[in-house]
């Protein structure tokens, strides 16, 4: 540390002396003459010790023990006397100083007591500012593992909270069930008051509510919007909410929003509930299984359109048929009369129809392109309608895939039937219900010997018919 010392002497050879004694102790002074010069550089820094000629103790109006850091204690002092002057040390007998600096003294001895007592203080100072700021980065530490302890609580008990919530919400596999089981579960949940439910209508335009009141759920009233709002329900939407929900419930309402796929919700809970809970996790939850939902409705959907019964399936073949009706489909029939052959005769060997079924169908709807349709009868024939658009491509990729099924994997015990004929027969057929059920009849080895030419069409007819 630099430790600056101060001095206010009148005599300039004096001055000297006692400079030259705190340089030998390693210290350099500042040296002022006059009470009046020094005064005005307190103003600006304050040295670690001031050493006062008792003659300077003041200067015309000026005191020394008038200064504000005289006053503050700020500034320490010590005073320097000869015997010709010992008679004004009475005016530093009320101030607080570090001790006297007597001229006929050995000075160096004298500075050195001085110097060591102020420099000891300014380290236990030093140390105890230290231990001030530790206690005090310790109390904030302490106050902040409070605070996060306290917030760790209130997760834990929130994270309960939605837990018991969501065991009790379950899944759902629509979006009508969804809402019925929010319905249910807000019902029955002991934190909510009062709740209503608003979801946006196809249209995109209006806010559409459960029109029933039971129990906690109340009614709330179908809102129009002045435009559609296709990114959901955002925040000039809930205002509006708001100021309806207001009427009907107070001030405490809170909204959980349920979001899909869209920017904001589609679907808002308004409601009162008993305290204030962390919402954002009831959220969150929710929300994941309103997109598993709805991700399940799409998936579902876009089967759904690749699925057709064998009735409808006969019917489009005998309209071709019958009335000329024209198609963007060539029939393709997949034949596994031989696998079943083999279930039947090695019955005590399990097989494992569902994923067999799932896996055929789910390959299908890999390789398959455009406009295509499924259909099966029984458990040993697939009609697949194949887009014409796509009928090169297609053919040879479903052509490959059937070839290369593995199916006795789906047997429990596989080791017996690897070495079974078991491939299944694929082939064209002509639009006509009838003929489909004669070829099944006859089976597969008795078309080929009738229809050879079917089995592989050339690129040409692929195409053209």
């Amino acid at each position: 540390m630099d430790f600056q010392v101060a001095l206010l002497m009148e005599n300039i050879s004096e001055a000297k002396i006692v400079s030259d004694g705190l340089r030998e102790l390693g210290i350099f002074a500042h040296y002022y003459q006059d009470l009046d010069e020094m005064w005005v550089s307190l103003n600006t820094y304050t040295p670690e010790l001031c050493l006062v000629d008792v003659k300077k103790m003041s200067q015309g109006k000026l005191s020394l023990r008038q200064h504000k850091k005289i006053k503050n204690k700020s500034l320490k002092l010590a005073f320097y006397y000869k015997e010709s002057t010992q008679a004004l040390l009475k005016s530093t007998y009320d101030l607080d100083h570090y001790g006297y600096i007597k001229a006929e003294l050995n000075l160096v001895s004298q500075l050195r007591s001085v110097l060591y007592r102020r420099k000891e203080e300014i380290k236990l100072e030093s140390y105890a500012q230290d231990l001030q700021e530790r206690v005090k980065r310790l109390k904030a530490r302490s106050k902040r593992q409070l605070i996060e302890h306290e917030q760790h609580q209130f997760k834990l008990e929130q994270l309960k909270l939605v837990k018991e919530f969501a065991l009790s919400f379950g899944e759902v596999n629509s979006k009508d069930q969804f809402i019925s089981r929010l319905i249910r579960c807000f019902s029955d949940w002991k934190e909510c008051e009062q709740f209503g439910v608003y979801e946006l209508n196809e249209t995109s335009q209006k806010l559409s509510s459960t029109q029933q009141s039971l129990g906690k759920l109340f009614e709330l009233p179908d809102l129009w919007l002045d435009k559609p709002h296709e990114d959901g329900i955002d925040e000039k939407v809930e205002a509006l909410v708001y100021d309806v929900a207001y009427d009907l419930i107070g001030a405490d309402v809170n909204f959980i929003r349920i979001t899909g796929v869209k920017k904001f919700s589609d679907i808002l809970i308004v409601g009162k509930f008993k305290r204030e809970l962390s919402w954002d996790i009831l959220e969150r939850g929710l929300s994941s299984e309103y997109r598993r939902v709805q991700l399940k409705e799409l998936t579902q959907s876009h089967r759904d359109s690749h699925r057709e019964s064998i009735f409808e399936a006969f019917q489009v073949l005998d309209d071709q048929q019958f009335h000329k009706v024209s198609s963007e489909h060539r029939t393709l029939l997949v034949d596994f009369s031989s696998l079943v052959s083999l279930v039947k005769q090695r019955h005590g060997n399990r097989f494992y129809w569902k994923a067999f079924a799932a896996d055929f169908y789910h390959q299908m709807d890999k390789v398959l392109s455009g406009n295509y349709k499924i259909a099966h009868y029984g458990v040993d024939c697939f009609l697949i309608n194949i887009d014409k658009r796509f009928i090169e491509t297609d053919y040879l990729k479903v052509k490959t895939f059937v070839e290369d099924f593995q199916l006795w994997k789906y047997f429990e015990e596989s080791s017996l039937v690897i070495s079974s004929d078991i491939a299944p027969d694929i082939r064209f057929v002509a639009p006509s219900s009838v003929n489909v059920l004669r070829q099944l009849r006859e089976g597969p080895a008795s078309f080929m010997h009738k229809n050879s030419a079917i089995k592989t069409p050339a690129k040409e007819n692929l195409i053209d018919v």
